[in-house]
């Protein structure tokens, strides 16, 4: 069964800044293209929560890719998804 979705406010937070920032330094076409492939993730999360990989120290947070440099993290319980971060793979999770 298909689980509902929540966004932590700082996750909603990150997905605008890039955005954003994909619009001003890029193109909308490219912050639309963005937007389409975190929906189809999260469409994927949704379906199929333990795609995920399991992360770090906290084995309850997965992540899965959004090519070609983003990554969503979340966790799940019950009935209930959670998209806690959408980070640039690039960046050190340790120094955000």
């Amino acid at each position: 069964m298909a689980k509902a979705i929540t966004w932590h406010p700082e996750a909603k937070e990150d997905f605008r800044e890039i955005v954003a920032y994909l619009m001003e330094a890029w193109s909308p076409e490219v912050a639309e293209k963005f937007t389409e492939q975190v929906d189809k993730t999260q469409e994927l999360i949704r379906l199929q929560p333990g795609i995920g990989v399991r992360v770090g120290r906290l084995r309850s947070v997965r992540k899965v890719s959004i090519p070609p440099h983003h990554a969503m993290y979340y966790t799940f319980l019950n009935e209930a998804i959670w998209i806690l971060n959408l980070l640039d793979q690039r960046q050190n999770p340790e120094r955000v």
